[in-house]
């Protein structure tokens, strides 16, 4: 048969007992911690996909802001194109005006200047046909009468 020592049953007796008095103070406690590091682990993970989502929210509004910043900025160009394009037309418009307006200017001047060149040689030849008549009256004759009035518009 069989024959079991007794320093072998005090051994199975003490590692049972061992094994009750780690139960109850080690065991349980180890549990505790680490049921208390899987729910930090966890507490973890959605702390992190709660961050995750919030990122992506905020890169969804910055992508949002950054098409309408885009489409703000072409706006404002195309509106300061125009801008420009009607100053430009007005600056153009106000130029050709007053060169108009210079040229109708130096028109009427050089008419005037005209006016008074024709009534100035209009007074020379009126003077002329009156000195000639005078000469006419004066002359005796007809050929020193010519000859005198071809000095005369020589002159």
């Amino acid at each position: 048969m069989l024959h079991i020592d007794l320093t072998i049953l005090w051994v199975i007796i003490d590692l049972i007992i061992l094994y009750f008095i780690l139960k109850k103070f080690l065991f349980g406690r180890v549990r505790d911690v680490i049921a208390r590091r899987e729910g930090q682990i966890k507490k973890s993970y959605d702390d992190a996909a709660s961050v995750k989502a919030d990122a992506q929210a905020l890169h969804e509004k910055y992508e949002a802001q950054q098409q309408s910043a885009q489409a703000e900025a072409a706006n404002i160009r195309t509106e300061a194109i125009k801008k420009a394009n009607a100053e430009y037309d007005r600056i153009l418009g106000e130029a050709s005006d007053r060169s108009d307006q210079m040229i109708e200017e130096a028109k009427k001047k050089a008419q005037a200047a005209a006016e008074i060149e024709r009534r100035e040689a209009e007074e020379k030849i009126t003077d002329l046909v009156k000195n000639a008549a005078a000469k006419l009256v004066d002359s005796q004759t007809d050929e020193q009468m010519y000859d005198a009035f071809l000095k005369e518009v020589e002159k």
